[in-house]
């Protein structure tokens, strides 16, 4: 059986991972959570706590607007949609920026890449597209 792959990305407001004496208190805990498990599924986790989200929501990073509006919903609650109407009043043409950057990073990775694959390329496309789309559209269309 071959693997699959999983690529959750969200917004947690207590992370699961940690003892609560390390999530609880004065000290400031771990922004971002990533975790990997291969086994029957490849799984990549990736949380941010909710400063570190909102910080980032308030740059214009479109990464995580695109968690926000992902497809893909284990669990939801009506504070997610509240915060999807929130999201939606940050976008703003200063997105473009994050976009850009991004695919020309993505870009120099693909050229340096030998030999070249097929996967890093759409990938490069993906990215533009989306920037695009939110551009024009002032829409969030993120893909699984």
């Amino acid at each position: 059986m071959g693997f699959h792959q999983l690529i959750p990305i969200g917004i947690c407001v207590v992370p699961i991972f940690f003892p609560a004496e390390d999530v609880f208190g004065l000290k400031p805990g771990e922004e971002t959570v990533e975790l990997t498990e291969k086994a029957k599924i490849e799984l990549d986790l990736v949380t941010h706590d909710v400063r570190k989200f909102f910080l980032l929501l308030l740059k214009p990073n479109g990464y995580v607007l695109e968690q926000l509006f992902s497809p893909i919903v284990v669990n939801t609650t009506p504070e997610h949609e509240e915060l999807k109407r929130i999201a939606h009043r940050c976008i703003t043409r200063f997105h473009v920026h994050h976009y850009l950057g991004f695919a020309a990073n993505q870009w120099k990775l693909f050229e340096k890449e030998r030999p070249r694959r097929v996967k890093p390329l759409l990938y490069v496309f993906r990215v533009l597209l989306t920037g695009i789309h939110l551009m024009q559209s002032g829409e969030v269309e993120s893909q699984p």
